[in-house]
C-alpha cells in the first residue's frame, strides 16, 4: 500500500507542464515598446527572447536587415528631393530627380513593409511556439518493462 501511495504522489509531482510568457510589441511615432506578457521589457531583453526560437530570430534578423534597406532608400529620397527642389528653384530639367524620388521612395516602402511583415511573423512564430505546451509525464511503456518518461 505505501508503494502505491509513494508511486501516486511521484506521478503527481513528476506531471507538469511549463507555460512561457507571451511576447507582444505596439508602435509608437518615436519608437516601439515591447512587452512580455503585461510587462514591459527593453529590445535587447526582447531580442534575447527571441533567440530562444532559431526561426524567429532568423525572421527577426531579416526584419532588421529590411528595415536599414529601407532607411537607406529614404536617405537618398530625402536626397533626391532636395536635388529636385534645387533644380526646380532654378528653372533646371527636373525629371531625372523626380523619377529618382519617387523610385527611391517606392523602394523605401516596399522593403519597409517587408520588414514590418517579418517583424510581425517573427513575433507570432514566438509565441505559437508557445501555445505548443512543454509537458512531461510518466506512462507505462509499450512491452510492459519498466516507465517511460515523455515530453
Amino acid at each position: 500500500m505505501k508503494a502505491i501511495i509513494i508511486a501516486l504522489v511521484m506521478i503527481i509531482m513528476c506531471s507538469g507542464s511549463v507555460d512561457a510568457q507571451e511576447l507582444s510589441y505596439f508602435s509608437g511615432f518615436w519608437s516601439t515598446e515591447y512587452y512580455q506578457d503585461n510587462q514591459k521589457i527593453d529590445k535587447k531583453e526582447f531580442e534575447s527572447l527571441l533567440e530562444a526560437d532559431t526561426t524567429a530570430f532568423e525572421l527577426w534578423k531579416k526584419h532588421e536587415q529590411q528595415m536599414v534597406y529601407g532607411g537607406i532608400f529614404a536617405i537618398a529620397e530625402l536626397g533626391l528631393l532636395i536635388w529636385t527642389i534645387s533644380d526646380l528653384s532654378n528653372d533646371k530639367n527636373v525629371l531625372g530627380p523626380a523619377i529618382g524620388t519617387i523610385g527611391a521612395a517606392i523602394i523605401s516602402g516596399i522593403f519597409i513593409n517587408k520588414g514590418l511583415k517579418k517583424k510581425r511573423d517573427a513575433v507570432l512564430h514566438y509565441n505559437e511556439g508557445l501555445n505548443q505546451r512543454t509537458s512531461f509525464k510518466i506512462e507505462p511503456s509499450k512491452s510492459g518493462l519498466g516507465i517511460l518518461l515523455t515530453f
